[in-house]
């Protein structure tokens, strides 16, 4: 059962739900088709999350492309691998790219559905705390060259994106406490965002702060859901923000 749905309004024709969710997670796949007419899924997977979950993922009539871990991944090789990959097995318009991993998945990922025939379904997975709350949302898809980050790329809207918070249990304690330092910029932005009905997100994470740092699971489905009411205001008001 998805426990929460936000939905992203970016504008007439570019609109998506994010759901966040606590069930097993490998009941993802049952909800992958409400969102997509595919025949086919291209799953791009992290490396990582590939061996912890790979199992799990092994959704029907789909191929994967594991890739490797780390940012120095997001890289144009990476992308023409992916490409040729989606070529060679005969990805078709009506098929959708499912990125499942953190950021650099879903950036290479989105990047490539943006631009693979023009432009195919794509619906994000995010397995860490830091995409949950922040890279699976808003559009901003790319990679990076030695000249810089994210200097080739584009604004791609998912169809869907489904936050599965029984991702975060097995983040090491880095990728964790990096995630919460941008749910805190979330907490000091909060009274310029202006969203009716929310509350004092800081006062809510120092009183929590034991059971997030727990990572129980149902205190960081909220820390997600609240964090991600912040995300949208913020790119409804500018998708380039």
């Amino acid at each position: 059962m998805i426990e929460e749905r936000i939905n992203a309004n970016i504008s007439k024709d570019k609109t998506y739900p994010i759901f966040i969710s606590i069930d097993k997670i490998s009941t993802i796949e049952a909800h992958l088709r409400d969102f997509t007419n595919a025949n086919k899924f291209l799953i791009v997977i992290s490396e990582k999350v590939n061996k912890l979950y790979g199992k799990e993922l092994n959704f029907k009539n789909s191929i994967k492309y594991v890739l490797k871990d780390g940012e120095k991944e997001k890289n144009i090789k990476n992308y023409q691998k992916i490409m040729n990959f989606a070529i060679k097995n005969n990805l078709e318009r009506k098929d959708c790219i499912v990125a499942i991993g953190g950021g650099v998945v879903g950036d290479i990922a989105g990047f490539v559905a943006s631009t693979y025939l023009r432009g195919i379904d794509l619906i994000h997975i995010p397995t860490t705390l830091l995409a949950c709350v922040d890279s699976s949302v808003g559009g901003k898809t790319g990679i990076n060259t030695q000249k810089g980050k994210n200097l080739i790329g584009s604004f791609y809207q998912p169809k869907a994106v489904i936050c599965n918070v029984n991702f975060i249990k097995t983040l090491d304690e880095r990728q964790f406490k990096t995630g919460l330092a941008e749910v805190l910029k979330y907490a000091f932005i909060e009274r310029n965002c202006q969203i009716d009905g929310t509350t004092n997100f800081l006062e809510y994470l120092a009183k929590h702060e034991k059971q997030v740092l727990e990572r129980d699971i149902r205190t960081i489905a909220l820390l997600v859901r609240i964090s991600l009411t912040f995300k949208v205001f913020v790119v409804e008001q500018d998708e380039r923000e």
